[in-house]
């Protein structure tokens, strides 16, 4: 296992108040003992100050590499001319991807637009998916899709948040190298079960991104382990059918240093705990 992070509690300082710079984020996941970084859109151009190459050349300098980049692509939108630009958006996106060496990106389905069917948008999704999914193909670059809750940058919450629509999109992309960026408490700010839908979508595995809250059916998270996400118990599943690519912890806590620190303490330990035992 490799072991990532998406810094959240820190998209603000480093991506809008610009209080806390790139250089500072690498230098402290290579301190708390991460493997690799997730790159935010908001941490490179045109949101950040980087370019692509800055960036590789300050992940490369840190020894910090980057696991995936994490795009929010709205492939759901009701305009067919946006849902273009979307996918024009995305292949630069990939570029990017290719550019910091990641061999990831994360993408959603698009945002719940008011007045936009599940038939619709769940259409307009593979089709959007599809066919960035052949121009990942041809970069080397696999795109990992989430059921997420709401993007940082969005307005409206994730189209695929309800497991129903999200297996739908992922039946009509089979055939694709599209897999699945499983997060742990995703499926409970959505008012379901993690393990369940786990289990439907563990075949697909691209990534697996660790996040905990501490109510089920609200857009709240807390620190990793100290809620009620069975982050262990998915570990356990996963590791127990072979995975061992990247985990990837979404801090989302907002409280301080120290939730990463515990966050990183606390997958290890769950991963170390998760090793199948050899029969006695």
């Amino acid at each position: 296992m490799k072991l990532s992070c998406l810094p959240v509690s820190f998209f603000q300082a480093i991506a809008v108040d610009r209080t806390m710079a790139v250089d500072d984020w690498l230098a402290f996941a290579k301190e708390i003992g991460l493997d690799g970084t997730e790159c935010s859109l908001g941490f490179v151009e045109p949101i950040g100050k980087l370019t692509g190459a800055e960036m590789r050349r300050k992940c490369d300098a840190a020894g910090v590499p980057v696991s995936m980049v994490t795009c929010h692509p709205d492939f759901t939108h009701p305009d067919p001319a946006e849902r273009a630009r979307q996918l024009e958006d995305m292949s630069r996106n990939l570029r990017l991807a290719v550019e910091l060496g990641a061999p990831l990106a994360r993408v959603l389905s698009g945002q719940r637009h008011p007045g936009v069917t599940d038939a619709e948008g769940i259409a307009w999704a593979i089709d959007g998916l599809r066919r960035l999914s052949e121009i990942g193909d041809g970069l080397g670059v696999r795109l990992a899709l989430e059921n997420h809750t709401k993007s940082f940058f969005w307005s409206y919450f994730d189209f695929a948040q309800r497991s129903e629509v999200l297996l739908r999109i992922l039946d009509g992309l089979r055939g694709t190298s599209l897999g699945v960026n499983f997060d742990s408490a995703n499926p409970l700010v959505a008012g379901e079960e993690t393990l369940p839908i786990f289990e439907q979508v563990k075949d697909r595995l691209a990534i697996l991104h660790v996040a905990d809250t501490d109510t089920k059916g609200e857009f709240r998270f807390c620190r990793i382990g100290t809620g009620i996400a069975p982050i262990a118990e998915v570990l356990k599943r996963a590791r127990a059918q072979g995975y061992d690519g990247w985990v990837s912890i979404e801090e989302a806590s907002r409280t301080g240093p120290d939730g990463f620190r515990e966050a990183v303490r606390y997958v290890r330990q769950a991963w170390a705990d998760a090793t199948p035992r050899p029969p006695s």
